[in-house]
């Protein structure tokens, strides 16, 4: 009897998924968020504003480090949910927005629109 070419793998040749063996630093995980808040921006002045949140959340699930990235990607969603009149989601993105940078103005003013 020919034994087939095709081997099984064992848990050994198994090798883990993408997610789990890419690991980037903080510089490129930024330029991913800043893709994601760029093209979030491309769809918010088209007022496609789900698609704005979409873009802005995956750079916000990026997780770099930069807080004044993280702050605009948070505020910048504020005001896409707020034109979807999503306005518990907008004031909660102005509040982390910020808590991440307690000086950014954009953010401070969006807060204090949603809550009067």
């Amino acid at each position: 009897m020919a034994r087939s070419p095709i081997k099984t793998a064992s848990e050994s040749d198994v090798t883990p998924a993408a997610e789990e063996t890419l690991d980037f630093d903080d510089v490129t995980l930024r330029a991913i968020a800043e893709v994601y808040k760029n093209e979030g921006n491309d769809e918010y002045r088209k007022k496609n504003f789900s698609n704005a949140i979409y873009f802005y959340t995956e750079g916000i699930n990026i997780k770099c480090k930069d807080k004044e990235l993280n702050a605009k990607l948070y505020s910048n969603r504020a005001i896409a949910h707020f034109y979807l009149e999503n306005y518990n989601h907008s004031l909660s993105d102005a509040k982390i927005a910020t808590d991440l940078q307690p000086c950014y103005v954009k953010a401070i003013e969006r807060g204090e629109f949603f809550v009067t």
